[in-house]
């Protein structure tokens, strides 16, 4: 456990093109209970499994911003509302690869959501209403 990092809240990664799937799954190990902030904007590698580590390890995310990621889709979206109960603010901007689906989990587990963006994505709106 890296107790080093025990008093992180906020992790910005944005525009870090280096970042592989093993550098987030190193954080599954961490002792990140304070983190509330975590901006993957435009991190192209990131794949659903490094969301499921990074969600793992920050279960207290308030916001969570993944702008413009295209390998992003509706698994990693089921990871983050299975794993981080407490997200106000999410940032989907851009992530071509997410359906209605994402859209309804959402709407269903985020009830408390103070801020939504969902441009450049999408949606089928007319199945929306079969929840």
């Amino acid at each position: 456990m890296q107790l080093r990092y025990q008093n992180v809240e906020e992790i910005n990664l944005e525009f870090a093109q280096d970042i592989e799937e093993n550098h987030l799954m190193s954080l599954k190990c961490m002792y990140l209970q304070r983190v509330q902030c975590i901006n993957l904007n435009a991190c192209q590698k990131v794949t659903d499994s490094g969301v499921e580590a990074v969600t793992v390890a920050c279960p207290k995310l308030k916001s969570f911003s993944i702008y413009w990621n295209v390998r992003f889709t509706d698994l990693g979206v089921e990871y983050l509302v299975k794993n981080c109960n407490g997200i106000v603010s999410l940032n989907l901007s851009g992530c071509e690869n997410l359906t209605d689906q994402s859209l309804k989990l959402i709407a269903y587990h985020y009830t408390e959501l103070k801020h939504l963006n969902l441009t450049k994505i999408k949606f089928n709106l007319s199945d929306l209403s079969t929840h």
